[in-house]
């Protein structure tokens, strides 16, 4: 499997969904989906607000357009009614951050970097080689995000 494929850590996931109670996986395969409710395939082809008010966990691709597309996506579902957690690599020099993250109303560095669950070995593996972000997008716009530091 790519490094496409690989998971949250639960503990992360955990501590995020005990705050904002997920009810969908906006970026996840069949083997790594977090919630009750996945799009496992084309999920920006989905309409994500499937219930009111939903709120998804998003953890995207890395590769390619990925965090561009997925970032306007999330932005997009927001101005719909949800509420899209997004765990994100930390680049302030890209477009889609500038663009999408600085609409958010909340961008939480991690104190530490993130060790994803290996898809091959189901253990978490070492740390990749950049910090990350989680960034809540919430209805409704906003001047500037809330910036804050996230332990786990």
């Amino acid at each position: 499997m790519a490094k496409d494929d690989w998971q949250t850590p639960q503990d992360l996931f955990d501590k995020l969904d005990e705050e904002f109670g997920f009810d969908v996986d906006a970026a996840c395969i069949t083997d790594n989906c977090l919630c009750g409710i996945g799009f496992t395939e084309d999920s920006l082809n989905y309409n994500w607000n499937i219930i009111k008010d939903t709120v998804c966990w998003m953890n995207p691709p890395y590769s390619r357009s990925n965090p561009s597309a997925f970032c306007k996506k999330a932005y997009e579902e927001s101005q719909k009614g949800c509420t899209v957690v997004g765990l994100l690599p930390c680049d302030c020099s890209t477009k889609w951050f500038q663009t999408y993250v600085m609409k958010a109303h909340e961008i939480r560095f991690l104190s530490r970097r993130v060790r994803f669950i290996d898809p091959d070995t189901g253990k978490k593996a070492g740390s990749p080689t950049f910090g990350s972000v989680v960034v809540v997008w919430k209805p409704g716009n906003v001047d500037s995000p809330k910036v804050s530091t996230l332990s786990w």
